[in-house]
């Protein structure tokens, strides 16, 4: 079981699940994401007995030239491995400053949702920072209602596990 009780129920929701689902996982910073994104392969690998393959796909937003890097990583996750049990597509590194690529990239796949839905088939699972919770929320409305589970939030320290309570006398 996993230090994250919240990706327990996100491994398992991928290993029963089948076809489209959408999940967003907020990561206070891209090691956070990458030690959360690990934890959950190997728990979804422990509960199935098996190795999966993960289509993990990180755009580079640049405010310079942010509508060729969004499509690039729409397009990529419009045709995945074919042999990936889930698709990611990993955000967790981009700025504050980056708005305007990361708002353009939201609205975008808000625009693709139903192609996304079929063409994915899919677990899809999306990685970003605190900041742009609330653009996704604002920018691609569609996209955030069909979550199939509410955002899974990684704390900013290492979870640290549980104290035993001491008898008092």
């Amino acid at each position: 079981m996993s230090d994250w009780p919240e990706l327990s129920k996100l491994a398992e929701a991928i290993a029963l699940g089948d076809g489209f689902a959408f999940y967003v996982l907020i990561a206070p910073s891209p090691e956070a994401a990458a030690e959360a994104l690990s934890a959950l392969q190997k728990e979804i690998e422990q509960g199935a007995g098996a190795a999966y393959a993960v289509e993990s796909i990180r755009p580079l937003l640049a405010a310079e030239a942010p509508k060729a890097e969004t499509e690039a990583a729409l397009m990529a996750l419009l045709s995945p491995r074919a042999d990936a049990r889930y698709v990611v597509l990993d955000l967790s590194d981009t700025r504050d400053f980056s708005e305007g690529p990361l708002g353009h990239l939201f609205f975008r796949l808000n625009e693709q949702r139903n192609r996304l839905v079929a063409q994915v088939n899919r677990p899809l699972i999306l990685v970003i920072p605190p900041f742009a919770e609330r653009l996704l929320q604002d920018t691609a409305q569609d996209l955030w209602s069909i979550r199939s589970l509410p955002a899974l939030v990684l704390p900013v320290s290492e979870p640290t596990p549980a104290q035993p309570i001491a008898e008092s006398l």
